[in-house]
């Protein structure tokens, strides 16, 4: 019951940011639109600091949930290598679950720094699983292990890479195409590190 009610808070606050941006949002709004007191909401949280990095934490976690059950799908180290991947490239579309008819460009412009901070916080929880998908392909052969060594920190910045050029739509400047550019990202990747040509799709 009473995690049920924090999540709650949580959801509604997560809506609120969305739809107001975390400085036009009191606690007097989340009390409103969750038809709870004051007073409950200052039992759990006590800031609307608080409850926004609450919110952060919350989001972060769904979204490395949803990477590992995609990941967990595949046996072989480089087919969950390529899930993890054409996942993680997929999620600049989502970053954080949003109320039905709030678009992202809404989101972006009302609350681009809780967005950013979700996704860094879940980069850094990616990178555990991550490394248990290196670790289990350099175990079994399947991976390069001196390619895997040089392979986290290239990864973070190449991402960081794709998520401004989706950002700003700058491919055609970079001369990328917006359609196939996770293809060609991910096989380059996968080829770069596997010993083996053989790739679970």
């Amino acid at each position: 019951m009473v995690s049920r009610t924090r999540e709650k808070l949580i959801e509604v606050a997560r809506q609120l940011f969305a739809y107001k941006g975390v400085e036009n949002t009191t606690m007097s709004d989340i009390a409103t639109a969750s038809d709870k007191g004051r007073r409950t909401i200052y039992t759990y949280f006590k800031s609307k600091r608080e409850i926004y990095e609450a919110t952060i934490e919350s989001d972060s976690d769904r979204m490395v949930e949803q990477l590992r059950s995609v990941v967990d799908k595949a046996d072989t180290a480089p087919g969950k290598l390529e899930r993890f991947m054409r996942h993680r490239l997929d999620l600049f579309d989502m970053p954080t679950p949003r109320p039905r008819g709030v678009s992202f460009d809404a989101l972006l412009n009302l609350d681009f720094n809780r967005i950013d901070k979700v996704r860094r916080m879940a980069i850094t929880k990616e990178k555990e699983l991550l490394k248990e998908i290196l670790d289990k392909g350099v175990a079994d052969g399947s991976f390069d292990a001196g390619q895997t060594r040089r392979f986290m920190p290239v990864l973070q910045f190449l991402l960081q890479g794709v998520d401004l050029s989706i950002a700003h739509n700058n491919f055609e400047h970079i001369d990328i195409n917006p359609d196939t550019y996770k293809n060609e990202v991910i096989d380059f990747i996968i080829n770069s590190l596997v010993t083996h040509k053989t790739t679970e799709k």
